[in-house]
């Protein structure tokens, strides 16, 4: 008997990478080394996908910075911020519902 499953398929592309949800569109996953990296998350949400971004590799000052830009380029395109952990956001079109579920 064959099963479907519903995980996600992950496929690596550097230190990004893309993950199919059935009925739920793309997930981009990005570990930001620099700066610029925020554009490429504004770019993604805008091209409807959700982004969770992981900012413990950078500087202090320079996730604040990134997170802050995201922030800013969200607002002006009508997406949404979810702060998952310390250093952990998830990005998303504003259109996309995301439940937080408490066990």
């Amino acid at each position: 008997m064959q099963t479907t499953s519903f995980l996600p398929q992950v496929t690596a592309a550097q230190d990004r990478c893309h993950a199919t949800v059935p009925g739920f569109g793309s997930v981009l996953v990005v570990t930001p080394r620099q700066l610029q990296d925020a554009a490429t998350v504004i770019r993604a949400v805008k091209e409807n996908s959700t982004v969770l971004v992981n900012s413990s590799w950078l500087e202090d000052v320079s996730g604040q910075r990134l997170i802050d830009f995201v922030c800013g380029g969200l607002e002006a395109i009508g997406g949404k911020v979810h702060r998952i952990a310390e250093e952990v956001f998830l990005f998303s079109p504003g259109h996309a519902c995301v439940s937080n579920h408490h066990s």
